[in-house]
């Protein structure tokens, strides 16, 4: 990058006319826009390595006739450096010219009109009649996939998108070929784009070559209105800023686009695919857009009141007949502080404890029964930056969390070592330095083994109860090497997703938290959804507050569908998709007196669990707060109008209240809601709380080694554009919906006395009762005793627990 070769040693020059100071190792460029001197440029970009291929930044430096890229040439004592010259002038309207020869004349159907750099560059440093009288050239445009596309014959050959590949994503998928005028910009494998980041080369392409697929021709800049916002589908929530336009599509107002707003704490300059194109989802076809209640086999549209009485006399005839504690509440961990503190609040009045937003999870004793309202940690990506370590336990960051998987990879390119302990070998857009690939009971057992090591090495003075329950668990040579690495240095242990989701989350979690105690391994939990750390914060769930103690009295979201309940409340869920366990969730909601829906999409499977069906405001439709991973509280306004008849779910809540009667929830804005919470009238979270850290010891059966035979363990990832409501309604980022595919790794299926079955054969994979038929193919990035098997996102058959036991069922021929 351009901006780290400097050093702190004073360099005083002139830049037209006068004195300035840089750093030695500076170039022209960067003393010149922080003096607020402007320099044109197209390949030169902060945040990129130095090209100097497009030469439009040309200066005069010490009165020499022959001028100098700005970008690359590096500042001196005393030299004289002259932006306006007409010597400077003259070596930039030349490079103008040359550029404009084979530009297409085409400014008016371009969607980069109005924000195009050669645009504005061409009114100040051209000349305005073209000397070139011959063709121009034409390049063949490529198939870069469904949200970037390419009108090669615009490139100017900047190279900032082949830049963007090689040295922010780390996923080359742009280079350039031959020289000169025949030199050409696209994907050596004509594979497209396939980068979880790709869409960035829009923005930072500074012409109309590439541009965004989905909202081709689909209206100008200048008419559009700019909104400060976050992002919504991970626990990073990057700025954006979101572009409406009044009256726009169809006649109502709508959401153009989303780019990214420069915060150099979170995001920086990048966004993700995810973040950047699920606006897409908003107008989708499934959008719920007046309430409706089940009539029969068939749906039937009823105003509001009707709706919500008929919800309300539902729960009085539940809590008559059964009580509250058969009424269960399963919400999105990116429900916002204002909707999580009032429902929270009318499930406590109404006597009902049965709440959660951890869908994924099955096992959460460790946050039910922790001291702590907060996670241990906050991520500091300043710290994470200068991190030596950071351990990936569980984690593909890369997918889950695809910024936090930039700054990573930044780091490591700056010397961090990243360590991975995952049931896949992933393919990381950085060095991993060791990488040990287990699953299931595995996972847990290298852990302890880990902390086996680290006794050895003397590190940590383990407990009786400690040793009693590590005593089957022996050190080994990889273990040995992370407990060196753990040692030595500072960082991080982030807990992805499989690590949260995994049956034995809590023996995970225990066994990190005592590396992280004896270590300067910092712990944190990298949450799915948006705002799993502000839920956490205010108590939501089945362990709640009473005097700073928290009192577990309710049941988990897991809990509340293995124990089935009379009557369920779901807001912006699909529990047959984000549930642990999708079948059993599916049969639990199918078993109920009644479920109601509290959503701004419907689906062919809830239109057959549930009765009742209220449209909530989507994401940019509704006011409220999130907590991102870092700490902050990030509070927003709603930026267009709701979408048919929804409402903001905070205000369901209100009204359902006062028809049940209950008290305390006169609320008449939102402003008087989050006068209520606590976590938003201090404007801070309240990291006072002391506490010491659980450090007692797993439960026994959480560390027994409890595969036997040839018992499999399921490795069931939910994929990274299916992680909510919105995201899985955006089509772009769909892939074909094909038949799903398993995979094994090929000694596993030695073990299970098979021969490899190659790539075409068709096996049955069976969990509990559940069955589905699909290919299975071997693959050596598996761990091996584990089945990679996905959530199924469509269709009517679903398996059970993501990573439960598993069984695989040849045919006779396959044997």
């Amino acid at each position: 990058m351009s901006e780290v070769v400097a050093t702190k040693q004073s360099v005083s020059f002139i830049l037209d006319g006068k004195e300035v100071t840089g750093y030695r190792g500076e170039t022209i460029i960067q003393v010149a826009d922080r003096e607020g001197v402007y320099i044109p440029r197209f390949c030169y970009h902060e945040r990129l390595s130095v090209a100097a291929n497009c030469r439009m930044c040309l200066v005069q430096v010490n009165d020499g006739k022959k001028t100098l890229p700005a970008c690359h040439a590096q500042i001196s004592q005393d030299m004289v450096v002259n932006t306006q010259s007409s010597t400077t002038r003259q070596s930039q309207q030349s490079v103008m010219e040359f550029l404009l020869i084979n530009h297409p004349l085409d400014c008016p159907i371009c969607d980069q009109g109005g924000q195009c750099d050669l645009q504005d560059l061409a009114m100040g440093f051209g000349k305005g009649v073209s000397r070139y009288e011959d063709t121009k050239r034409v390049v063949k445009d490529e198939d870069l996939g469904p949200l970037v596309s390419a009108d090669m014959t615009r490139c100017i050959h900047c190279t900032r998108c082949v830049r963007f590949g090689t040295e922010i994503s780390g996923i080359p998928d742009l280079g350039a070929l031959g020289r000169g005028e025949d030199m050409r910009i696209l994907s050596y494998l004509k594979t497209g784009l396939n980068s979880e980041v790709s869409g960035n080369v829009i923005d930072l392409c500074p012409v109309g070559a590439l541009t965004s697929k989905p909202h081709r021709y689909r209206g100008r800049s200048w008419s559009f209105t700019n909104h400060a916002y976050y992002s919504a589908h991970d626990c990073l929530q990057s700025h954006v800023y979101v572009h409406t336009y009044k009256n726009g599509i169809d006649g109502q107002d709508a959401v153009m686009r989303v780019v990214p707003r420069q915060c150099d704490s979170i995001n920086q300059i990048w966004l993700s695919d995810r973040d950047r194109f699920s606006y897409l989802g908003l107008q989708h076809r499934d959008r719920l857009t007046h309430p409706m209640i089940r009539d029969g086999k068939s749906w039937r549209v009823v105003d509001w009141e009707t709706a919500l009485t008929l919800v309300s006399e539902k729960i009085q005839s539940v809590i008559k007949d059964h009580g509250p504690e058969q009424i269960g509440a399963l919400i999105s961990p990116s429900t916002s502080l204002e909707e999580g503190f009032i429902g929270q609040k009318l499930l406590h009045t109404l006597g009902c404890r049965n709440m959660d937003y951890r869908l994924h999870q099955r096992d959460t004793d460790y946050m039910d029964s922790a001291v702590h309202t907060l996670p241990q940690e906050f991520l500091s990506f300043e710290q994470l930056d200068n991190s030596q370590c950071v351990v990936l336990v569980g984690s593909y960051i890369r997918h889950e969390q695809p910024i936090a998987g930039l700054r990573l990879r930044a780091a490591s390119l700056k010397g961090t070592r990243v360590l991975s302990i995952n049931p896949i070998a992933h393919a990381w857009n950085f060095h991993c330095e060791e990488e040990v690939v287990v699953a299931g009971q595995d996972f847990v057992q290298f852990l302890g083994a880990c902390v086996v090591s680290l006794a050895n090495f003397g590190a940590i003075e383990l407990s009786d109860r400690w040793r009693e329950r590590l005593i089957h668990i022996d050190s080994s040579t990889q273990s040995d090497r992370f407990a060196k690495y753990l040692m030595q240095s500072d960082g991080y242990l982030l807990l992805g997703q499989y690590a949260q989701s995994h049956p034995h989350a809590s023996a995970i979690y225990k066994l990190c938290s005592l590396i992280s105690s004896v270590t300067q391994m910092r712990l944190v939990m990298m949450t799915p959804g948006t705002n799993s750390t502000g839920l956490h914060a205010i108590g939501y769930g089945p362990c709640h507050r009473v005097d700073s103690v928290n009192m577990s009295t309710g049941e988990s979201s897991y809990q509340m569908i293995d124990r089935p309940k009379q009557l369920y409340l779901l807001q912006q869920v699909e529990p047959e998709i984000d549930h642990y366990d999708p079948a059993l969730a599916r049969a639990a909601l199918t078993r109920a007196q009644t479920v109601v829906a509290i959503t701004s999409f419907t689906s062919p499977e809830m239109l057959e669990y549930a009765d009742i069906l209220l449209p909530a405001a989507a994401w940019t439709e509704f006011s409220g707060s999130w907590v991102n991973i870092t700490g902050e509280i990030n509070t927003f306004q709603a930026i267009k109008p709701l979408h048919g008849q929804s409402k903001s779910a905070w205000k369901i809540y209100r009204v359902l209240a006062n028809l049940l009667k209950c008290e305390g929830f006169t609320y008449h804005d939102i402003s008087e809601l989050r006068a209520d919470i606590p976590l938003l009238s201090s404007g801070c979270l309240d990291e006072s709380i002391d506490g010491e850290v659980d450090l007692s010891p797993p439960l026994p059966r959480q560390l027994a080694d409890q595969v036997v035979g040839s018992e499999l363990t399921r490795i069931g990832e939910l994929g990274h554009y299916q992680m909510d409501t919105l995201v899985r309604r955006c089509d772009p980022l769909q892939r074909p919906a094909d038949k799903v595919i398993a995979k094994i790794h090929p000694d596993t299926v030695r073990r299970l006395g098979f021969d490899d079955p190659g790539n075409d054969v068709v096996v049955s994979l069976k969990q509990g009762q559940n069955v589905i038929s699909c290919p299975l193919l071997t693959d050596k990035t598996i761990a091996k005793g584990a089945v990679y098997c996905p959530v199924i996102c469509h269709g009517d058959s679903q398996l059970s627990g993501r990573n439960d036991a598993i069984e695989i069922l040849f045919s006779e021929d396959d044997q």
